[in-house]
């Protein structure tokens, strides 16, 4: 695997749990947990903007042609290191930066969204969070990356 889609894929994870380590400072994993969901979605944006960045990578290494193919093809070799590294972030991040996340999650989920406890200890936990990214990070990888290779695409 090329090494600008490793790069990007590298940084797509640490971009990842740095999202998510502000969203734990500004509370949205506590005091404003209710927003926790819709301020998560942003994310797809930053998501977009590093496959974008490394794509266009890609292109300029390539005397800034780059078929349509070869750019999915890049886009999604980027989403795949960012998917391979996604289950250290969550490690990392629900061990070391914020371990309360899951009890916080289901307390919310079980008083707010009417789940029972074992509802929600099934869905809030780091076996099914990790899953849930290797899921997600491989489908809007790929949709994502083939967003950008229409964009992208110069022969």
């Amino acid at each position: 695997m090329p090494l600008i889609e490793i790069k990007y894929g590298a940084l797509f994870a640490a971009v990842s749990l740095l999202w998510i380590t502000i969203e734990y400072l500004l509370g949205l994993h506590s005091t404003y947990i209710e927003m926790h969901p819709y301020v998560s979605f942003l994310f797809v944006f930053v998501a977009i903007a590093v496959i974008y960045q490394g794509v266009k990578a890609r292109r300029t290494q390539q005397d800034g042609k780059i078929t349509f193919g070869h750019a999915f093809v890049s886009g999604f070799y980027i989403s795949i290191i960012a998917v391979l590294l996604s289950p250290l972030v969550n490690y990392i991040f629900h061990n070391f930066i914020n371990p309360d996340f899951f009890a916080s999650m289901i307390e919310v989920s079980v008083e707010q969204m009417k789940l029972t406890e074992d509802m929600a200890r099934e869905q809030f936990n780091l076996r099914s969070y990790i899953q849930l990214n290797i899921v997600y990070g491989l489908i809007s990888g790929a949709l994502t990356s083939l967003g950008v290779a229409a964009v992208l695409r110069k022969s």
